[in-house]
C-alpha cells in the first residue's frame, strides 16, 4: 500500500510538471495566424483603500486566429507578480506568486471597412471557463508591417468582473500576421500604456 500510493503520488508530480512545461511553451504561429512575444510589466494599485500595491511581469506568446466569422486568441506564457500592503497599520508580509497559464478567448470577428471588430463570449481564463462579453477594435498598425493593434472597447475597472480581466487585456495588443512580433509592454492602473516592438 505505502508503494502504491508512492507510485500514485509520483506520477501526480510527473503529469503536474509535463503541464507546466506545456503551458511554457510557445505558441506556433501559421501563416494565417497573427501573433506576438509579449513581456509585460504592469504596476496595480488600484486597492488604495487598504494600500494595496501589486507590479506583475508576464512572459507570453499570443496567437490570433479569424476564421471568416470566428475568433480565437490562445495566450500561453508565465505569470509573476509580488504585492506588499503599503498603507501604515496593514499587514507587513509581501505576496509574492508565479504561475503558468493557457488561456482561449473564443467568438465572433466582423469587418468594419480596414479594422476588425473582434467579440469575445467564451474564455478558460477563469476555473471554471465561463462566458464573458469583451470586444476588441483592430486596426492595421501605422508603423509595423502586417500588423493589427488591438485596443479594447471600453475601459477596465478592478471590481465586479472587471477582476477577472487578466493584465495582458490591459495595454494594446500588437500582432502580426504569420509571425510573431517581440513586443515590451508597460502599464499601470492609471491608464499608462506603452508598447514597442522590435520584428523577430
Amino acid at each position: 500500500m505505502p508503494l502504491a500510493r508512492s507510485l500514485v503520488s509520483w506520477l501526480g508530480f510527473l503529469v503536474a510538471s509535463v503541464a507546466s512545461v506545456l503551458l511554457a511553451q510557445p505558441l506556433a504561429i501559421g501563416p494565417r495566424d497573427y501573433g506576438a512575444r509579449v513581456s509585460l510589466d504592469y504596476l496595480d494599485g488600484s486597492d488604495r483603500g487598504v494600500g494595496w500595491y501589486q507590479s506583475a511581469r508576464i512572459e507570453a506568446t499570443q496567437r490570433l486566429a479569424i476564421r471568416g466569422e470566428r475568433v480565437e486568441l490562445a495566450v500561453n506564457g508565465r505569470y509573476v507578480s509580488q504585492g506588499a500592503f503599503l498603507s501604515p497599520g496593514g499587514p507587513e508580509r509581501s505576496r509574492h506568486h508565479e504561475e503558468d497559464f493557457a488561456h482561449t478567448w473564443t467568438g465572433t470577428a466582423r469587418r468594419e471597412g480596414s479594422a476588425w471588430l473582434l467579440h469575445f463570449t467564451h474564455t478558460t481564463s477563469t476555473r471554471p471557463a465561463r462566458d464573458c462579453d469583451e470586444s476588441f477594435r483592430c486596426v492595421p498598425d501605422a508603423d509595423v508591417r502586417g500588423a493589427l493593434r488591438c485596443t479594447p472597447t471600453r475601459a477596465f475597472g478592478h471590481h465586479g468582473n472587471d477582476r477577472l480581466v487578466p493584465t495582458y487585456f490591459r495595454v494594446p495588443l500588437l500582432l502580426a500576421r504569420g509571425r510573431a512580433l517581440r513586443v515590451s509592454a508597460a502599464g499601470s492602473d492609471s491608464g499608462h500604456a506603452s508598447v514597442t516592438v522590435r520584428e523577430p
